[in-house]
């Protein structure tokens, strides 16, 4: 065999290869330029999402470094932004480019109705599959659930919905009426906590029977907040994640402490997509791919979400990113509230049965 001459073969062949890559390389890149050329053409980005604005200050900055042309404009909306953009977009009147919530169950009928732009973002090689549930779906963030207590009330807090159920039974003239959670017969994230809680090994209604004869349910996290640092209430379970840095706040932190729930984090995701009727497509597109980036993730991290790209690290942001939670609480402790259509289709059945564990008609 002459070597000689398989070796000058395969130098040829890795150099044809590298060529290829180059050029794909190139051509993304001039498409991707392209994008940015033409964003500058469009009139703003209007975003439609549940975040204050609080949370969307440090992602402020990071654009105005990188797309210092684009205004944009955003929402803190509950349901109610499903069927603004639907009224909108019936009307043919602006509407959101881009849309960011929670409620898998909103987002698979958007899905399904044809309202995603199938846009691909060049975020997508990074991002974990589960992050990316359908073509143009994607997830800014994570929002894993804690659990809350008042420092003066309560000394040992409980690590578990087990040890809180135990503590309820021991001394329940202590507990009455002062535990809180979502109220999961009034809102559909209360009801997808428990639900998604119950996917975890061992976990049953009989586990929350004790909590449920004690508990006065809200229907936000931030009552909950409130109210245990008020000592209204001694503990407070699956309230968000993304409330950390209103509890990290030093008045706040002397009041309140909190922790992952280690018998079952329920973790929630906030969708992101383009929408189909975007007034500012190629705005929204590489404002999107900004936002999945690294740099997006972390910037988001600090205004209290949940980073969950492998590449970020705890030294990065301020709050645990998913990595610190998932080694705390234990990977078979990670419960994604996800689109599995299966699960949703149990609310009901976990919103009746919830009624009778907590006593509510």
């Amino acid at each position: 065999m002459n070597f000689f001459k398989v070796g000058i073969a395969i130098s040829v062949a890795i150099l044809a290869n590298w060529s290829v890559l180059a050029n794909a390389e190139d051509e993304r890149t001039g498409r991707y330029q392209e994008l940015i050329e033409q964003s500058k053409t469009e009139s703003g980005l209007i975003v439609y999402s549940n975040m204050p604005d609080w949370m969307w200050k440090p992602f402020r900055n990071l654009l105005s470094e990188r797309y210092p042309w684009v205004r944009l404009q955003t929402t803190d909306l509950g349901g109610e932004l499903w069927e603004r953009y639907y009224a909108e977009a019936s009307a043919n009147t602006r509407t959101a480019d881009i849309i960011t919530t929670g409620a898998p169950d909103r987002w698979l009928d958007f899905a399904d109705r044809g309202e995603v732009l199938a846009y691909q973002s060049i975020e997508d090689p990074h991002l974990p599959e589960w992050s990316r549930p359908k073509p143009g779906l994607y997830t800014l963030a994570v929002n894993p659930a804690i659990i809350i207590w008042n420092r003066f009330q309560v000394k040992t807090p409980p690590k578990t919905l087990v040890a809180l159920a135990a503590m309820a039974r021991e001394t329940p003239e202590i507990l009455k009426g002062k535990i809180t959670t979502y109220d999961a017969a009034a809102s559909p994230f209360g009801v997808a906590m428990f639900a998604t809680w119950l996917q975890g090994e061992g976990n049953n209604w009989e586990t929350l029977k004790p909590i449920g004869l004690l508990a006065r349910p809200e229907t936000g996290a931030g009552a909950m907040r409130d109210k245990t640092a008020s000592g209204e209430y001694s503990i407070g379970f699956f309230a968000a994640s993304a409330g950390i840095p209103k509890l990290e706040e030093p008045a706040m932190k002397q009041l309140v402490g909190y922790d992952y729930i280690y018998d079952g984090t329920p973790v929630s995701l906030q969708g992101i997509a383009v929408t189909k009727h975007a007034a500012s497509p190629n705005t929204a597109k590489i404002v999107m791919d900004l936002m999945l980036s690294r740099q997006g993730q972390i910037a988001f991290a600090q205004g209290g979400f949940t980073a969950y790209r492998d590449d970020v690290d705890q030294a990065d942001v301020p709050y645990p990113t998913l990595g610190t939670v998932r080694q705390k609480v234990g990977e078979k402790n990670i419960l994604f509230n996800s689109y599995d259509r299966g699960q949703i289709r149990s609310w009901p059945a976990v919103t009746k049965a919830w009624r009778a564990v907590f006593g509510r008609p």
